[in-house]
């Protein structure tokens, strides 16, 4: 299965497009359980290279005592921390989105 077609099965869109360094990541999948090292992150799919990274995020103060996971960035496209790639291949980024889903 092509990476489209599980965007397609997944019902999913791309959320937000996030320009970094030259390169633009399609934010996929985030919720308040995407929390790694005390810094929150979404997933974010890169086209050229066909695969999935996180994208950490600089959070507000008392970010952690907020229940809204959408108020713990002031402003998620340029507040980026660091970019981390997770998949390194079309297969590997399908099996990904297909835990996602």
């Amino acid at each position: 299965m092509d990476i489209q077609k599980q965007f397609e099965k997944m019902h999913r869109n791309y959320m937000d497009s996030i320009k970094y360094e030259g390169s633009i990541y399609h934010t996929i999948y985030s919720d308040d359980t995407c929390v790694d090292d005390d810094l929150p992150f979404a997933y974010a799919y890169q086209k050229d290279d066909d695969s999935i990274y996180k994208v950490y995020f600089k959070p507000v103060d008392g970010w952690q005592d907020m229940d809204d996971a959408s108020d713990w960035v002031n402003d998620w496209e340029n507040d980026i921390h660091h970019i981390e790639q997770i998949t390194n291949n079309a297969s590997d980024t399908v099996d990904l989105l297909q835990q996602l889903n």
